[in-house]
């Protein structure tokens, strides 16, 4: 029309590549969420939620462009590969390992104490640490993973990477504790330590666990142990 610009929207092709999907144990795995990405990790394409794949296998949808391509699948480390180049081919087989899961039990006054929170927190530094109960605090602020502790006071929670994580358990009506740091990841020494909540305010006492010195600002009791696999 006279007087007016056009506007010209450019879009980008994109290419089609099969992939399958595989566990540490060579075995495909049903169910997955596949993300591809740009380096800002803006959603190009894939799956929205985690989604059922038959036999492990899925469609790539490539796009010309530099991309990275998120395989998240329950009970294994997330895995993101790339940056891939416009064009470039990704792997035709993605192996996932397995996620290193936290195990373990809470008591309260000598007992299994069910519904208590878990919270897995990543290992933060010396410089961002903050006051817990009065004592200084390196784990990430942001929750990694939350579950609650089943009747007879057990819980599994797993980290979606490998990393170095606090855990932290929650219970109204009594002082929060926190245990940590434990290295969460398939190779890694099984560490071990006990837990057990304390009524009312800030812990008194200091932690332990199976390789490192006590430290202040842990109330652990002797009733609870917790192993990390």
């Amino acid at each position: 029309m006279p007087g007016t610009k056009g506007i010209e929207l450019r879009l980008g092709a994109s290419r089609e590549q099969g992939i399958v999907v595989l566990g540490d144990d060579r075995k495909p795995l049903s169910r997955f969420k596949l993300e591809v990405t740009d380096p800002y990790q803006s959603h190009f394409s894939g799956d929205e939620e985690p989604a059922d794949h038959a036999g492990g296998r899925a469609v790539v949808r490539i796009p010309d462009e530099m991309s990275y391509v998120r395989i998240l699948a329950p009970n294994y480390f997330d895995e993101r590969l790339g940056p891939f180049a416009p064009g470039a081919a990704i792997p035709n087989e993605i192996v996932l390992r397995r996620s290193a899961r936290a195990r373990g039990r809470v008591f309260a006054n000598g007992a299994p104490l069910a519904d208590a929170e878990i919270f897995l927190h990543a290992s933060g530094s010396v410089a961002n640490s903050l006051l817990v109960n009065d004592f200084p605090s390196y784990a990430d602020p942001a929750r990694i993973a939350a579950t609650k502790t089943n009747e007879s006071g057990e819980f599994t929670a797993g980290p979606p990477s490998i990393g170095m994580y606090y855990v932290r358990v929650e219970k109204l009506g009594f002082a929060p504790i926190e245990a940590g740091p434990f290295v969460l990841a398939p190779d890694a020494p099984i560490p071990t330590c006990e837990l057990e909540l304390r009524a009312g305010g800030a812990p008194r006492g200091a932690g332990r666990d199976s390789t490192r010195r006590a430290r202040p600002g842990f109330s652990l009791g002797s009733r609870a142990a917790m192993d990390f696999r």
